[in-house]
């Protein structure tokens, strides 16, 4: 089993890369045909790696600044760990590929990625004012946590987007209050979903002991600062 765990760790991202360079591919060579849904979808797991990667490999960090807000004693060991964090993400790519890709018509589905981008951005621009004020005096200068450019820059005008295009085509309206109602529903659920079943739980259950074999081995971003 540990050598299963092993092998996951160790190749997720590359696993999720490839994941995200299929959904490009099949946006550019479909780019004619697709319907804007279909693309908003593509677009959005190729941002969701990308924004993976940097916070987790480059510059990386996150857990630690995370860690740290949440009490942590030993931040490189809990409540995130490689382990918790690789279900997180890793599944969260497979989650979001299966289900918005099934059902990426539906307006939920446009829904869904537009709250989740506005979610990033928040959550990334809370830690890193906790980051600024943690670490002001060691020399961080701007409210940065891993995962904020990608939160700014890629995710805000994708959600942007996503609201434009519900808006442009009166998905959601008080004529349509019954399906209104129901598609927002169904986006909050699947939010929910993915906070309680892909973050809470996996930090809970795998996040709680202090002597994991699942260490992160260095601090990332804010080994400028220590």
């Amino acid at each position: 089993m540990n050598i299963i765990i092993d092998w996951i760790l160790a190749s997720w991202l590359y696993i999720s890369a490839g994941i995200a360079g299929a959904a490009a591919f099949y946006l550019f060579s479909k780019r004619k045909s697709l319907s804007v849904p279909r693309k908003i979808c593509s677009i959005f797991l190729v941002f969701l790696v990308l924004h993976m990667i940097e916070e987790y490999v480059f510059p990386s960090g996150f857990f630690y600044i995370f860690n740290l807000v949440l009490g942590s004693t030993d931040p490189m060991a809990y409540p995130l760990n490689t382990l918790s964090c690789m279900i997180t993400n890793f599944v969260g790519v497979l989650f979001f590929a299966f289900v918005l890709w099934k059902w990426s018509e539906k307006v939920w589905a446009t829904l869904t990625i537009a709250i989740f981008g506005i979610a990033q951005l928040a959550v990334h621009l809370i830690f890193g004012l906790s980051a600024l004020e943690l670490f002001s005096q060691a020399g961080q200068v701007l409210p940065y946590s891993p995962g904020l450019f990608t939160s700014v820059f890629l995710f805000l005008p994708l959600s942007i987007y996503c609201f434009i295009h519900l808006a442009k085509n009166k998905s959601l309206s008080m004529k349509r209050a019954g399906s209104s109602f129901k598609e927002i529903g169904i986006a909050v659920l699947v939010v929910i979903i993915i906070v309680a079943g892909l973050i809470m739980v996996p930090m809970k259950t795998l996040g709680s002991d202090p002597d994991t074999a699942y260490r992160f081995s260095n601090t990332g971003y804010y080994e400028q600062f220590l």
